[in-house]
């Protein structure tokens, strides 16, 4: 579902998008993002940089030739200050770096940090056999761990969404499990429902992974997406 295509095949080449660029996207499309700003990576960061977000926020290094940002260590979380996010610049560029040297030309993905009582993930790919499919599930860097997703057709009703949430062992997190806060069920619904219309609406998109979906007790935001679409359509 992840993995770009390095030779176009005779119908399409494909292309993941940017963070910014699929943040851009999918708030374009009226899906709540967490407030973010990207900048380049080699780029000092100043206060005025910061100006649109609220402290604290989390950087990201992002490039094409990083596939899972966790794993190369370009993702510092919890910064309070400026000076603080210019210190974590540095730091995510020389893991990149070393991590891939392709990686040069990479930006920086500034976000301003959510807190939930869950993390969601919302995922939409074309299956070659049934076609559209949405997978729902618990996500969060431990997803292959947990395994807990449900599986549905596209194109499906209000009442698929919420069948499919009842299915996940996670969604007592939503629940307000042992006394924690009660999730934004219909808030996490409705960014299902809406994923699956950009899906349906742009053909051009191959896949979609919204992973963390962050869902606190009055809001749910995406924290990081990837996107992959046919770059080019040829006869």
């Amino acid at each position: 579902m992840h993995e770009v295509s390095q030779h176009p095949t005779a119908h399409s080449a494909r292309r993941t998008l940017g963070l910014g660029e699929a943040l851009t996207l999918l708030a374009q499309q009226g899906l709540p993002c967490v407030p973010w700003v990207e900048l380049p990576s080699a780029q000092p960061i100043t206060e005025e940089n910061l100006s649109a977000l609220k402290f604290p926020v989390a950087v990201k290094f992002d490039s094409p030739h990083i596939a899972h940002k966790t794993e190369a260590g370009v993702v510092v979380l919890g910064c309070t200050c400026a000076a603080e996010v210019e210190s974590a610049r540095m730091t995510v560029r020389q893991r990149a770096l070393a991590y891939n040297p392709q990686a040069e030309g990479g930006t920086l993905c500034v976000q301003q940090m959510a807190v939930g009582v869950a993390e969601c993930l919302v995922g939409l790919h074309r299956d070659p056999v049934v076609g559209a499919v949405v997978v729902v599930g618990t996500g969060g860097v431990m997803v292959e761990l947990f395994d807990d997703v449900a599986i549905r057709v596209l194109p499906m009703g209000r009442s698929d969404v919420a069948d499919m949430l009842s299915q996940l062992r996670g969604i007592r997190l939503l629940e307000g499990f042992r006394g924690r806060p009660r999730g934004d069920r219909e808030g996490l619904e409705r960014l299902i429902r809406a994923a699956a219309a950009l899906f349906l609406k742009d053909p051009a998109i191959v896949s979609v992974d919204l992973n963390p979906v962050i869902v606190g007790a009055d809001g749910v935001w995406i924290v990081d997406a990837m996107i992959e679409r046919n770059a080019t359509e040829t006869s």
